[in-house]
């Protein structure tokens, strides 16, 4: 690519490209926009001008990038809002490098990729933790509440597949090409881009709805837990019903009581006591409200499984 079809700037460069180029009158507004939040894409005559806002993924804090731009037939300019335009010339030139002829389009496309080149890994990261998570709910050992790392995950794949979809609706203007722009080549490689952002907004739909099944198998083991022990103090309580009123019956002062002048009536009312117990512990046996701790939990995770299952086939 020869310089004069590539250009980059930086804003003071953009400045005093604008003052000797006052026809790009689009451009300019783009540029001197106070904030600089969605990416997009506008047409006119000469081709198309928009934003580009990106996470350089090549950074370790990954800091955000503006880009303005304007593509057309055989040139592609580029402004750096960042500081001097680093970012941008160092990106285009290791591309420039690895492919020797690139036309302004072919360039743009690349520059397209570098941006969501990790996206694919990350999401994948973030399945893996999803499944940490739901491994943790399976075991039943000791279980930290997720839902901060639920809602942490749900607002990045939120703020995810609303780029993803800014970045499918910027393809779609491209490939209207109502000037006949671009050629039937450059068209193809803006529906394929288009059709990555496509497949990238999908995964991030099915892991949140993945993130909400988890948010209800924890909800489903909490409720379990609380059932657990209200069944329990439930069991006890009518453990200890008839006894209670044996002894409040016996604990009556009544002169006349034929069974206090029984020598046998405190072991009698013992054996009493304890084949009351027995008999309340095989009715609940018998009635599955004991002995059957922790099946809930694992009927609902192969429920939930069967619904992650579903989610895979449709994925698929």
């Amino acid at each position: 690519m020869q310089n004069n079809d590539l250009i980059i700037m930086d804003m003071e460069g953009a400045e005093k490209f604008l003052q000797e180029n006052p026809a790009w009158n689009e451009y300019a507004k783009l540029i001197h926009e106070p904030k600089h939040y969605f990416t997009k894409a506008e047409i006119i005559s000469e081709g198309i001008i928009g934003e580009l806002i990106f996470n350089d993924p090549d950074t370790v804090r990954h800091e955000r990038c503006v880009f303005i731009y304007f593509i057309g037939r055989s040139q592609l300019v580029i402004v750096d809002l960042n500081d001097e335009a680093k970012v941008a010339k160092r990106i285009l030139n290791v591309m420039q490098k690895e492919e020797k002829e690139l036309t302004p389009v072919r360039l743009f496309v690349q520059l397209l990729d570098y941006t969501v080149k990790n996206e694919m890994e990350h999401l994948q990261k973030i399945e893996s933790a999803c499944y940490r998570l739901e491994e943790e709910l399976v075991k039943e050992q000791h279980i930290n509440n997720p839902t901060k790392d639920i809602a942490h995950y749900r607002k990045t794949l939120l703020n995810k597949n609303f780029r993803y979809q800014q970045l499918g609706d910027m393809m779609d203007t491209m490939c209207e090409n109502p000037f006949d722009i671009f050629t039937d080549t450059e068209k193809i490689s803006f529906q394929r881009f288009g059709n990555k952002m496509d497949r990238l907004s999908q995964q991030t739909q099915l892991l949140r709805e993945y993130l909400v099944q988890i948010r209800q198998m924890y909800e489903q083991h909490i409720d379990v837990e609380h059932n657990k022990t209200m069944q329990m103090l439930t069991v006890v309580t009518t453990l200890f019903l008839p006894l209670t009123l044996l002894a409040g019956w016996y604990g009556m002062n009544f002169k006349y009581m034929p069974e206090l002048d029984n020598k046998y009536a405190y072991f009698i009312i013992i054996v009493l006591c304890m084949i009351l117990v027995m008999g309340e512990l095989i009715f609940f046996k018998k009635k599955g409200l004991i002995g059957r701790s922790g099946k809930n939990v694992k009927n609902q995770y192969k429920n939930t499984k069967k619904d992650k299952s579903s989610i895979d086939e449709q994925a698929d």
